[in-house]
């Protein structure tokens, strides 16, 4: 998406130049536009996903749609909505979407193309209306080490209260949520432990994928019933180890991420450290990740980490920033979080 942006050049487009826009873009190889029309200010109406209002596009825009192919006969679908020269900000910025993908945040796409952005989106690779979607009905024990919602509220409050007064202002009492827990027991500390540190490779002890952080525990409790279902199991068993009747308890913390690595990585991993096109042509990127974000904030960390390495430890901020925001979970604030 950032090198269909550098193509057209993120430039704001009349009415002409709009319509001639798909023969001039499938030059470039393996991006093909499928359509590209003029929607003048207020043509089209969507519905806020958030508050349910109508919608209505500002500003006039050129709307793109296409898609981009690889691997063979997969391709990803994309739209890219480029404002009028008068109401465009000159800057550019990408839409994504959460779990499975398979949609195109158009109502995201409005509200940031009201703020002045060239905008785009994609589909991830598939159509959402094509996937089967098999709900399973969570069945776990609530055993020694269990953390039901209100262990993991305690936490989080008791870890405010222990770092809180850092920052120089102590927040009040209207902060905290009321629970009954007074105390963990030591299966349940050690559970907890285990999610701080993270998962490690069960041969040699390396990390995996960095674990949650401090604050994010109110988060916690959709990953220990419900997310492990929908997400990760169906890919080790479709995917993976085309094994349907495969165990999730049994997953191999050597092996299996291995078969993980090779086989599904190279359809959903698409993240690299090498950048160094986009910053010869003056790319500029801007990267935040919330702090209470439970499935992993460490990662964006670490991907900066990686990222100076493949510079000889350069210092890369000329071009690329990461802002680290308190209080911020997977998308945004959910108001369940002191800020």
């Amino acid at each position: 998406m950032v090198a269909l942006a550098a193509f057209f050049g993120v430039s704001a487009l009349a009415v002409d130049s709009c319509t001639n826009l798909p023969a001039l873009a499938n030059e470039v190889a393996e991006i093909n536009v499928i359509s590209a029309s003029w929607t003048s200010s207020n043509d089209l109406v969507l519905s806020d996903s958030s508050t349910g209002a109508a919608l209505p596009n500002q500003y006039a825009f050129c709307r793109v749609k296409g898609n981009i192919e690889y691997s063979g006969n997969k391709s990803l679908g994309f739209e890219l909505w480029l404002p009028e020269q008068d109401s465009y900000n000159e800057r550019y910025l990408v839409v994504g979407n959460g779990g499975l993908a398979g949609t195109i945040d158009t109502s995201a796409m409005m509200l940031n193309l009201n703020r002045g952005y060239a905008v785009t989106a994609g589909h991830s690779g598939h159509d959402v209306a094509l996937n089967v979607i098999i709900k399973i009905q969570a069945k776990y024990s609530q055993g020694d080490g269990y953390l039901g919602q209100s262990i993991l509220n305690f936490t989080t409050n008791a870890v405010l209260e222990e770092c809180d007064g850092i920052d120089g202002v102590v927040d009040d009492s209207s902060m905290a949520s009321s629970t009954n827990v007074t105390c963990l027991t030591q299966p349940q500390i050690n559970a907890i432990e285990a999610i701080y540190a993270g998962p490690t490779d069960s041969r040699n002890g390396d990390i995996i994928y960095p674990g949650c952080t401090l604050g994010s525990e109110k988060e916690w409790l959709m990953q220990e019933t419900s997310l492990y279902l929908n997400y990760t199991t169906p890919i080790l068993q479709n995917l993976v180890l085309n094994n349907l009747s495969f165990d999730i308890n049994q997953f191999d913390f050597g092996a299996d991420v291995d078969a993980v690595d090779a086989i599904a990585s190279p359809l959903i991993d698409g993240i690299s450290t090498d950048l160094s096109a986009f910053r010869k042509r003056g790319g500029k990127m801007i990267v935040a990740q919330g702090w209470a974000d439970p499935y992993g904030a460490l990662w964006s960390i670490m991907h900066l980490e990686q990222l100076q390495n493949a510079t000889a430890n350069e210092d890369v901020s000329d071009f690329f920033n990461l802002f680290m925001i308190p209080g911020m979970v997977n998308f945004a604030d959910t108001g369940r979080l002191a800020r």
